[in-house]
């Protein structure tokens, strides 16, 4: 008789164990990602705007697929601003999350409509006064 050798081939999903994924992404893996400021310095100011981007992404993977689950797509923005009153002293006032993005929205089976849980995450403001002395 012959001897012939199996080859086999890894799918993508396919982690060596005995269960095989119900999608090809990896879970916690976020391929999406950006961000954008825009900045204006001037004396006696300093304003930047800026945003941040990261896309939807596979948090819990199953072979079941209404227990497979994704983190929605966000973009926060934040604002933070400084006056300076003196070469010595400034004020400053920050807007984190300016638009009260929530932390996290997790939904099911890769649709959007279908949440199952959500942090929500207030904007953060910030304000006070520097000085070099």
């Amino acid at each position: 008789g012959y001897l012939v050798d199996e080859v086999i081939t890894p799918r993508l999903g396919d982690y060596g164990g005995t269960v095989v994924l119900t999608t090809n992404s990896l879970a916690g893996f976020v391929n999406q990602t950006g961000n954008v400021g825009l900045n204006y310095r001037g004396y006696p100011f300093d304003l930047r705007l800026q945003a941040v981007y990261r896309g939807k992404y596979l948090t819990t993977n199953s072979t079941n697929p209404a227990l497979v689950r994704y983190q929605k797509a966000k973009t926060t923005w934040n604002w933070k601003s400084r006056y300076a009153v003196s070469r010595r002293m400034s004020l400053f006032l920050d807007l984190e999350n300016m638009f009260s993005v929530p932390l996290d929205t997790i939904y099911i089976a890769n649709n959007p409509e279908w949440i199952v849980s959500q942090r929500p995450f207030l904007m953060k403001i910030v304000g006070g006064v520097t000085g070099r002395f």
